[in-house]
């Protein structure tokens, strides 16, 4: 059954970066589908209590990092929060957020990020549009790593 959930999970990661590079938009139920198996997949290997601390934290953390992006866009960038970042990007966050114990969240976050600023770099001159497609990218970098952690069970993402 978690095999089968993994499977699903990683198939709509896909669909994420197919879409985030094709169209430029992510159609809004497949982050809310992610949320909910996500967490669902979170709450089956954790005691409830260390399911809701890990929930708040990460929420909390989320909220903190918008929260800042939205001043420095505002005060630094001189552009509204809109133009700084996407909905499906900040979505995308809370799908991390509701699907990993803090300490699995805080390195896949900070990784998917690099690597998201990474392959951009790379990438950018073949892009048709230089907004960076956030979602897509730390989409394809966390399917990739649950994937590669299917094959090879190098660790336990829900380890406390």
């Amino acid at each position: 059954m978690q095999l089968a959930l993994n499977i699903v999970f990683i198939g709509l990661l896909f669909s994420i970066v197919y879409q985030d590079f094709k169209e430029r938009k992510v159609s809004a139920y497949l982050f809310f589908i992610l949320i909910i198996l996500g967490g669902y997949m979170h709450f089956t290997k954790q005691y409830i209590t260390s399911y809701l601390f890990n929930l708040i934290v990460n929420t909390s953390l989320i909220l903190l990092l918008t929260i800042v992006l939205a001043i420095y866009s505002s005060f630094v960038l001189k552009v509204k929060l809109q133009e700084a970042i996407g909905l499906g990007d900040i979505l995308f966050f809370f799908i991390l957020a509701v699907s990993f114990p803090t300490a699995t969240f805080l390195v896949i976050l900070s990784s998917s990020l690099i690597f998201s600023f990474l392959l951009f770099t790379f990438l950018k001159s073949s892009l048709k549009n230089k907004t960076v497609p956030l979602a897509g990218l730390q989409a394809l970098f966390l399917g990739a790593f649950i994937g590669s952690n299917l094959l090879f069970n190098f660790i336990n993402l829900y380890t406390v």
